[in-house]
């Protein structure tokens, strides 16, 4: 954050501050929330235990799957026969990646 508010003298707009805020929409703001909420999660999972590794990894599957839902209803995306066997794939490497057998 702070690497970006230097950043913005490099960047001169012809607009005020207070009239680009008044511009954003909704999708920038949950997207914001969401990025916020993943880091939050990475750092709750690593300090209950998890490995490195295994985190990033569920965290990311669990990310793209939790997407699908959004995109389908508020952006009205198709999916096609390759996107619903990646699904699969995702899910079941997610399950064989925390098995514990």
């Amino acid at each position: 954050m702070l690497l970006s508010i230097l950043l913005i003298p490099l960047f001169p707009v012809s607009i005020s501050f207070v009239e680009m805020i008044k511009k954003v929409n909704w999708v920038s703001i949950a997207l914001g929330i969401a990025i916020v909420g993943v880091e939050v999660g990475y750092l709750l999972a690593y300090r209950a235990g998890w490995q490195i590794s295994l985190g990033a990894i569920v965290s990311n599957v669990a990310v793209a799957v939790l997407l699908l839902p959004i995109g389908i209803l508020l952006f009205r995306e198709k999916l096609s026969t390759v996107n619903y066997v990646g699904i699969v794939l995702c899910v079941l490497g997610l399950v064989m990646t925390n098995w514990r057998g």
